[in-house]
């Protein structure tokens, strides 16, 4: 077996076997992930997804217009948007590191809310962005030309937005379910590094975790642009397409995360919050 996917099937089977040894907390975790899921993230990003489709549907548009359209989207509306755009690898990794964040109804709404400072999720929302683009600059290839997407319903469109937020819920209930393993199996683990931890694997459940333990802005930051591995795989899904890898999203998003929490601790000294 290929150590490509070797990996994938040892972390599976060691996931597995833990739930197996811990199904009361599995359940939980996943719970609390889907319903994070449910609360923060859908209730916006499915119709935006739905909407994004439809305007694009059928029409012949330059890549970097199709690019800023996805922007605001997040993750995975972005790469779905650009799945059939016919990109190159080097392309496609330029067009995931600007598209593969956080939906800025997350940082205005849920984040603000979590945080209880409007402010604060506005500042973050300004790094987490300039960071997706400053990232964009420093990695792949110039998006050019234009593409010509296929025509879709509004049935076909609302089917394959909800196809991926279920794909998006599922990736999250899994990061959840591997967080909380982790913890179980070293229990005396800190709170903080836990939460970090979370939001490593997924990252909704894990930025409330930080949110009420009251971690600096910057590291908050830090972990919105990493986005954590489960809205990476999420991503994934779609760019797979274009010939990048899990791998491939992992690295570029640690450069937007170092990026954005960097972008952050200057705002965060000039705005003395």
């Amino acid at each position: 077996m290929k150590a490509d996917s070797l990996i994938p099937s040892l972390a599976a089977g060691a996931l597995a076997g833990s739930m197996l040894v811990f199904p009361r907390e599995a359940a939980s975790a996943v719970l609390s992930a889907l319903t994070d899921f449910t609360a923060a993230v859908l209730p916006g990003l499915l119709p935006f997804s739905i909407c994004a489709l439809l305007l694009t549907a059928g029409r012949s548009l330059p890549i970097p217009a199709l690019t800023l359209l996805a922007l605001p989207g997040g993750s995975p509306t972005g790469a779905r948007l650009l799945r059939d755009a016919g990109l190159s690898p080097a392309q496609a990794k330029r067009a995931a590191a600007r598209t593969g964040g956080m939906s800025p109804m997350f940082f205005l709404a849920t984040l603000s809310s979590w945080l209880g400072d409007a402010r604060a999720g506005a500042l973050l929302l300004i790094s987490h962005i300039a960071a997706a683009l400053l990232c964009g600059c420093m990695v792949g290839e110039k998006c050019k030309g234009r593409v010509t997407l296929p025509p879709l319903s509004l049935p076909q469109a609302a089917a394959q937005g909800g196809q991926a937020m279920l794909t998006a819920a599922s990736c999250a209930a899994l990061g959840a379910a591997a967080a909380r393993m982790i913890g179980c199996a070293l229990p005396r683990l800190p709170g903080g590094l836990l939460a970090a931890l979370q939001a490593m694997l997924e990252i909704t459940g894990g930025t409330r975790m930080l949110c009420q333990a009251r971690a600096p802005l910057p590291l908050i930051a830090g972990l919105t642009g990493f986005t954590g591995l489960s809205i990476l795989l999420q991503n994934a899904a779609f760019w797979q397409r274009s010939g990048l890898t899990l791998f491939d999203l992992c690295k570029t998003a640690l450069l937007r995360a170092g990026l954005s929490a960097a972008l952050m601790l200057a705002l965060y000294q000039i705005f003395s919050i």
